[in-house]
């Protein structure tokens, strides 16, 4: 049951989630699945027009979940102008680094999310303190 349809979320992320072939889309798929049962969803990816019969697949799945799939729009600035959002979640901390000012400033009361599942530093950390990499590396992520 949907508890607050007029809250809006804008979802940038890398690529349509396709959850039969990865444990992260799968992860990112069940996020959607969460975030849909309370707030009204779309979700915005960086590469526009996914016309491919691979991509027009995935985007019916996430569509089946009430997530609006801006396919057609290929520029970020047109998504913020067109709506208003309460939140701005980006998925991983690369597509924040890349559309995270122009978020804030088509959307400066925003809050803004970034799904950092994936924290290479930590991941370095341990790289380091097993001889992978060199320490200096690890501490300048």
């Amino acid at each position: 049951m949907k508890t607050n349809l007029s809250r809006k979320i804008l979802v940038v992320c890398p690529s349509v989630p396709k959850p039969d072939c990865n444990s992260g889309d799968r992860r990112f798929f069940a996020i959607l699945q969460l975030l849909v049962k309370h707030y009204s969803v779309n979700l915005w990816v960086p590469s526009g027009l996914l016309t491919d019969p691979e991509s027009l697949l995935y985007i019916k799945q996430v569509s089946e979940l009430q997530v609006n799939v801006l396919d057609e729009i290929s520029c970020i600035n047109k998504v913020l102008a067109q709506d208003y959002y309460d939140a701005i979640f980006f998925e991983f901390y690369a597509m924040a680094e890349l559309f995270i000012d122009i978020c804030r400033i088509y959307q400066p009361y925003a809050r803004l999310v970034i799904d950092s599942v994936d924290v290479s530093f930590a991941r370095e950390l341990i790289a380091s303190e097993l001889g992978l990499i060199k320490k200096e590396q690890a501490q300048q992520t």
